[in-house]
């Protein structure tokens, strides 16, 4: 979350940056370990409160990240009034988790 809330600029290569750590880490992840918040909330958040209420947390961060960066960018005219930055980061947020776990089943083939 560091990367998207220190990054200042065009709001394209920021999310841009975004996704392709995100592609990066799920290439070089040889061992397929995946992502330790999305592996705890598939194989233990059903069982455990506190591990949902945490995962749920950490999601609610993300979005929140993605949405304050996208309100500065509709505030400087990046976006235009058609984009609504709540839909836009909960649709970013999906695309995160989705390419998180495809990444854990065949990397090589998210990009």
């Amino acid at each position: 979350m560091a990367q998207l809330e220190d990054r200042k600029g065009n709001i394209k290569y920021i999310i841009q940056a975004f996704f392709e750590t995100l592609l990066n880490e799920s290439v070089c992840d040889q061992d397929r370990k995946g992502c330790f918040l999305l592996n705890a909330s598939l194989e233990m958040a059903q069982y455990f409160l506190e591990v949902a209420q945490r995962v749920s947390a950490c999601l609610d961060r993300t979005r929140e990240a993605l949405y304050r960066i996208l309100v500065t960018a509709k505030e400087s005219g990046e976006l235009t009034s058609k984009h609504d930055p709540k839909n836009l980061a909960d649709y970013f947020l999906n695309a995160y988790i989705g390419l998180r776990i495809l990444g854990r089943t065949k990397p090589e083939r998210i990009y």
